[in-house]
């Protein structure tokens, strides 16, 4: 197995079950992660779950659905951590 710990990991749809889920598990194994979703209050509760772990984290509402906010977002991330 290997590891994530300090590792900068974008996780897309971290509002959803699945991301969110994945989201946690990375942060529980000291990830640095940047956190995008679609739904505001979703990523709000994701983010509450991370922030336990307390390592670094960025969070971004990004509508994944319009492929042309993905050119604004990775710089934002690049730029971010």
């Amino acid at each position: 197995m290997f590891s994530v710990k300090n590792k900068h990991i974008v996780v897309t749809g971290a509002s959803g079950v699945l991301g969110s889920t994945i989201s946690v598990a990375l942060a529980k194994s000291g990830a640095h992660l940047t956190l995008l979703g679609r739904n505001e209050q979703k990523l709000k509760i994701t983010e509450e779950k991370v922030k336990v772990y307390g390592g670094k984290y960025l969070v971004r509402q990004w509508p994944g659905n319009n492929p042309g906010t993905l050119s604004i977002s990775v710089p934002w991330v690049l730029f971010s951590h």
